[in-house]
């Protein structure tokens, strides 16, 4: 590697440069770039590359004062954290959650966090009346389809409530799947912290606090808006079926518990429905569940509180949790 490169600096030393402006009304063709162009409409550009990168270093008047190529281009990019004020007073508590008795009380806790989305669409879409969408058509239209899927989102959402106001299976899915995550939560906490020690220390319970167990308002946005897909596939989630949902966030910012909690509902949601018709047993040489077997020799179907019981005769408690309040 020979790490070849451009530069220019002008005499002076000073910020010579400006950044490119940008053409209102400029048409693209491609829906992913004219994407890009609504989302980084404020970002500067000052030179692009042919083969190759370039950066520029700026000078406190926003020019640049020096340009040059770079193969491997660097950045740094700031933290970024999940905002929490758009959930409104929503119930967002895994454990109170899955402690809920009726899907009333799990609605009326989800609402205020679909009402405060809904909200926001509403003010996002009285801003492009204001610059710079009022004097270009084209960011205003990419910007008005944009807004045109936040309503489905919201739409999708409304349809995950409406599940588990009337689908018992659903309901009872949710409120495991919430169990399962609460368990799962304060339970890594407590092995992040033997790892930290390096022995082991304290309960699994000295982390049970509701800053530890609580949903961030995107997670449950996805899982209400994947409910009606899952639960209700030829009906009313049959549009959702032709969706591929895919949600960008950077590393740490709370995928794969989001991505776990749906996969648990679906598999609870599947399972409950389908007891009936299929064996369960829980791996090589084990004993058929009892509630399964109930559900096939035409028993009543297996419900929360079954897996609840059969979890807890499967393994002992955990320390600090009397035995009947051990999460699953």
């Amino acid at each position: 590697m020979l790490q070849v490169r451009l530069e220019i600096v002008p005499t002076n030393q000073k910020g010579a440069f400006l950044a490119r402006s940008r053409d209102p009304g400029l048409e693209i063709e491609d829906p992913e770039a004219q994407s890009y162009e609504l989302l980084y409409r404020d970002a500067r550009e000052f030179a692009s590359g042919h083969g190759v990168s370039v950066d520029w270093e700026l000078d406190d008047r926003s020019r640049a004062r020096r340009i040059w190529s770079e193969f491997i281009p660097t950045s740094e990019l700031p933290g970024l954290i999940a905002p929490s004020d758009i959930a409104g007073s929503a119930l967002l508590d895994m454990k109170l959650l899955s402690e809920c008795e009726t899907a009333a009380q799990v609605v009326s806790g989800l609402n205020p966090l679909v009402e405060s989305y809904e909200k926001w669409i509403e003010q996002q879409f009285s801003l492009l009346d204001r610059p710079p969408f009022d004097n270009d058509p084209s960011i205003k239209a990419v910007a008005e389809e944009h807004l045109q899927r936040c309503r489905t989102s919201a739409t999708r959402m409304r349809k995950g409530l409406d599940i588990l106001a009337g689908d018992a299976d659903a309901f009872e899915a949710f409120r495991f799947t919430n169990r399962a995550m609460w368990d799962q939560r304060i339970h890594s906490l407590w092995a992040q912290s033997n790892r930290r020690n390096g022995r082991i220390t304290g309960a699994p319970s000295s982390f049970d606090l509701s800053e530890n167990r609580t949903w961030r308002s995107f997670q449950m946005g996805f899982i209400l808006q994947c409910l009606a897909g899952i639960a209700d596939p030829d009906k009313v989630g049959a549009v959702d079926r032709g969706i591929a949902d895919l949600l960008w966030f950077p590393t740490a910012g709370g995928k794969t518990s989001r991505h776990s909690k749906t996969w648990s509902g679906a598999v609870q949601i599947m399972w409950s429905t389908h007891a009936g018709s299929r064996p369960s047993r829980m791996g090589s040489g084990s004993s058929q569940c009892g509630a399964s077997r109930r559900s096939r020799t035409g028993g009543p179907r297996a419900s929360y509180s079954d897996c609840i019981r059969c979890q807890s005769r499967r393994r002992p408690p955990i320390t600090g949790y009397p035995a009947t309040t051990t999460p699953g």
